[in-house]
């Protein structure tokens, strides 16, 4: 049975098109509400809930709504690399002001990535202010109204997206070679499990 703990943290992604959404599971404990939220609202909405769940990854999220285009537990080869890292960054990235409690839960999660000491520190070191950056995107998605263009929308998640890039560019850039290797088996091993994506594939 699955830790009661574990979190399904969901959000909407353009990757595979209009209203896809992706729902990832990390087992992170009582993880934070900054590493809980969505990635993607629509205008200040979340287009899917954040919930607990203590059985398997069945589409209590998104099933609903959307068929499901990619079961990452059955086909982890089939989930974007971008995504798996983007969920990644967004559960490993906290506020300046997070308690200690927030910073001694994230360090659990980090642990099981297995990276070294020095590895470690270069992966938080390149996540500095991101959670801001991200909150600061988020609130202005908020502030949008029902009137407010397309563009304008999509002009704050090309924002987020990019501050999602550039974040796995830095990581990356600063791990050792082993770092690097470990890390990306994790994603590919671990993560990509953990995500299922909803919605009509038009890739």
């Amino acid at each position: 049975m699955r830790d009661r703990k574990t979190l399904r943290s969901s959000a909407a992604i353009m990757t595979f098109g209009v209203s896809t959404v992706v729902a990832a599971h990390f087992a992170v404990g009582n993880a934070s509400p900054a590493a809980r939220e969505s990635i993607a609202t629509d205008r200040g909405r979340p287009l899917a809930s954040v919930v607990h769940t203590s059985g398997t990854h069945g589409g209590a999220v998104g099933a609903g709504l959307l068929p499901l285009a990619v079961d990452g537990s059955e086909h982890p080869e089939q989930v974007p690399d971008n995504i798996a890292y983007r969920h990644f960054i967004s559960t490993i990235s906290e506020a300046a002001d997070a308690t200690p409690q927030q910073r001694d839960r994230r360090q659990v999660f980090l642990k099981r990535v297995g990276l070294s000491p020095e590895d470690n520190e270069a992966v938080l070191q390149s996540i500095v202010n991101l959670r801001e950056q991200l909150t600061a995107i988020r609130e202005q998605r908020a502030m949008l109204d029902r009137t407010a263009s397309v563009t304008a929308l999509q002009t704050l998640r090309l924002q987020e997206s990019q501050l999602f890039d550039a974040a796995r560019l830095r990581i990356i850039s600063a791990l050792t070679s082993e770092g690097r290797q470990q890390l990306d088996n994790y994603i590919q091993e671990n993560v990509k499990r953990r995500i299922k994506i909803y919605g009509a594939r038009t890739m």
